[in-house]
């Protein structure tokens, strides 16, 4: 008799502890996939310093962990297509783009790093901290911009 009790309270303990290990606290800690299209969002203070025609439409599209094509829409009718394929890494504070040989030297390279304010699975936002646009000076150095603290303006991408 005192078996059985022991083997009920036994089993009890088991099914509760699998319930709480079942719950849906798991899903905060699910594991960030950056792979997908991405879209530009039109929420407020997203991107007040591009073209408006780029809002809802500029895509993001990233088919591997280290390949991104970004597609931008530029031009006065906003028709005027721009795609450009970088070699993109993705850390959990930073993101960094860059177009071999795409710098305003055909030899230098566009690059671009971002400051990763948050991400979630469907969101992410970050901030334009860097860009180096491949100019040379006179001595051959490239020119890169950090942009000061007080002028960074936060992106808000979507994944579609």
């Amino acid at each position: 008799m005192i078996y059985k009790k022991q083997k009920t309270v036994i089993l009890a303990i088991l099914t509760i502890c699998f319930i709480f290990s079942c719950s849906s606290d798991d899903d905060s800690n699910e594991e960030f996939e950056i792979k997908g299209v991405w879209i530009l969002s039109s929420e407020p203070n997203a991107y007040n310093y591009y073209p408006q025609c780029n809002i809802d439409k500029e895509k993001m599209t990233v088919t591997h962990a280290n390949k991104t094509e970004r597609t931008s829409y530029d031009g006065n009718d906003c028709n005027t297509v721009n795609t450009v394929k970088f070699f993109s890494y993705f850390a959990d504070t930073y993101v960094e783009l860059i177009e071999f040989g795409g710098g305003n030297n055909p030899d230098k390279n566009y690059v671009e790093r971002y400051n990763v304010i948050s991400r979630t699975n469907s969101k992410m936002v970050i901030e334009l901290y860097y860009i180096d646009f491949g100019f040379t000076q006179g001595n051959g150095q490239t020119v890169p911009i950090t942009i000061p603290e007080n002028k960074r303006v936060q992106e808000i991408w979507k994944k579609i």
